[in-house]
């Protein structure tokens, strides 16, 4: 349905309770639904859900389930990037000096940015970097070379930290996007030039005791426009950048609060993708047109209880629905924004203490991360499996590591 909206009111986690905290602002979160959810949605989409494919037990696959996706994966294991190649094998692209917190890959370029820094492990066992150094390698000349430095700084009494936050190629891989606590430089990789477009330090109360800046750069499709979350990891605030002038958008979406924006990213064209979950969940479109989100496209209603949404691609979304209480079940989901049409892709059982953590694709493969901690550093108990979107097959691609 289009409904009209009046736009006038339009560091990392280092316990359980911050990840907990990140999850419910974030495009990871993952919220507990009840079971008559499926139902929910097959009221709204007026659509016959497809019957799942149920699973049992992911770990019954075994090894010996191992299947191949034909394509490069990039992951992170151990502190460290490694790729999964076209062949199946897997190979080791970083020896850092202490560990890796981020990256961005550029496919056609084969340009590998990371940001890295001291590992440390804290007395409650959780593995996190004290971010400090942005290194471009070039896979096929095996040249490395160090963009930036940052020395990490803590401010305990301030409730503030001073680190490097994120980075993020430009579709054609000409430009890369480094964001720290208070400031977003754009590296050329063509003409190897840096350049700090702003200076901004953002310091959010809502929030104690936690690292604060921008995080999650995501180019526009021309590159001329940057969207950026301001504030604690996925964002209690977004922007829009506009690369050629500077000038620096708020836009009126807020996570965080009841209800919780947050924007998913660009669509093809000038517009930007927002998710709000509160009582119920929704999804709306927005035109930008000089760096302002303006009229608004279409919003539609996905379902009446909370849900986030993880992954989204040619306008449909991919979801998590976990019922921990009654059915003790999870679901994989998907959502068709012109066929308004919810699926089932695949249900399983909860496997205390693991469970899905995080949806991306890659290509038509939904890839699935199944972890036990919920810490990102430490891949000990992370798996990795693949879904098929056209065939619906589904297997184990990755031991131990956890894509970025």
């Amino acid at each position: 349905m289009k409904l009209g909206l009046n736009l006038d009111h339009a560091g990392k986690s280092r316990n359980k309770a911050v990840l907990l905290a990140a999850f419910v602002c974030g495009i990871l979160v993952t919220l507990v639904f009840s079971k008559s959810y499926p139902l929910i949605i097959q009221k709204i989409s007026k659509q016959k859900l497809v019957e799942p494919v149920l699973i049992s037990n992911l770990h019954e696959i075994g090894m010996d389930r191992k299947i191949n996706i034909a394509q490069e994966l990039l992951f992170i294991r151990n502190g460290d990037v490694w790729s999964l190649t076209k062949s199946g094998d897997e190979v080791q692209q970083t020896e850092a000096d202490g560990g890796v917190s981020t990256f961005a890959f550029d496919k056609s370029k084969r340009l590998l940015a990371t940001i890295e820094g001291e590992k440390i492990t804290n007395s409650s066992g959780y593995t996190y970097i004290n971010p400090s150094t942005v290194i471009l390698r070039d896979l096929e000349g095996q040249k490395k070379t160090i963009l930036l430095s940052m020395p990490f700084k803590s401010f305990p009494n301030q409730e503030y930290t001073i680190q490097l936050c994120t980075v993020a190629f430009s579709d054609d891989g000409n430009e890369l996007a480094i964001t720290s606590n208070d400031s977003l430089w754009i590296y050329s990789t063509t003409k190897h030039q840096i350049k700090r477009i702003f200076y901004k330090p953002v310091k959010d109360f809502r929030v104690d005791s936690l690292v604060f800046g921008y995080y999650r750069p995501r180019f526009s499709p021309d590159g001329n426009l940057l969207l950026l979350s301001k504030g604690y990891y996925e964002g209690n605030d977004f922007i829009v950048v506009d690369l050629k002038t500077g000038m620096i958008s708020d836009l009126p979406f807020h996570s965080g609060i009841n209800p919780s924006d947050y924007v998913l990213g660009w669509l093809p064209w000038d517009g930007i993708l927002v998710g709000t979950t509160g009582d119920e969940t929704f999804i709306r479109t927005f035109w930008i047109h000089q760096g302002k989100a303006g009229r608004e496209g279409e919003m539609m209603s996905i379902s009446d209880k909370p849900l986030s949404i993880n992954a989204v691609k040619n306008r449909v979304l991919y979801m998590i629905n976990r019922d921990f209480l009654s059915s003790k079940t999870e679901q994989i989901l998907s959502f068709d924004m012109d066929k308004r049409e919810t699926k089932v892709l695949f249900s399983r059982k909860i496997l205390d203490p693991f469970y899905f953590s995080k949806l991306t694709l890659e290509g038509n493969k939904l890839l699935i991360t199944e972890d036990s901690t919920g810490d990102s550093y430490d891949t000990r108990h992370s798996t990795i499996y693949a879904f098929d979107l056209d065939t619906r097959e589904i297997g184990q691609i990755i031991q131990n590591g956890n894509v970025n």
